[in-house]
């Protein structure tokens, strides 16, 4: 089946130019590979992502014992320099709950 002109001009523009029909499907794969590469090379990486997660958390849980503010009174110690995985966690879950919380207290209004 024929595709359509334009969806051909969209597949060029995302994949490049057709492949030879001699290229080996391990060439094409790599050409694939190299090309999302080059368009997902300024993205953070998921343990960045989880970094930052950390840290905004933690924002929260400083908050929450400074003002006394937690919906759901269980709110975990502020992570320190050199904190582990375990403790990182902890205060990710515990922002989690304090959302749904606040969630299910606004629903309630």
């Amino acid at each position: 089946m024929r595709l359509p002109v334009l969806a051909d001009v969209q597949c060029r523009t995302i994949l490049g130019p057709k492949p030879m029909a001699a290229e080996r499907p391990q060439e094409e794969a790599g050409r694939l590979r190299d090309h999302i590469a080059r368009l997902t090379s300024g993205w953070p990486s998921p343990s960045e992502l989880r970094t930052d997660a950390s840290g905004v958390a933690d924002d929260l849980v400083r908050h929450d014992h400074r003002h006394d503010s937690s919906l759901i009174r269980n709110v975990p110690s502020v992570l320190e320099d050199g904190c582990t995985e375990a403790e990182r966690d902890a205060v990710r879950a515990y922002v989690r709950e304090e959302w749904i919380a606040s969630q299910e207290r606004w629903k309630g209004r």
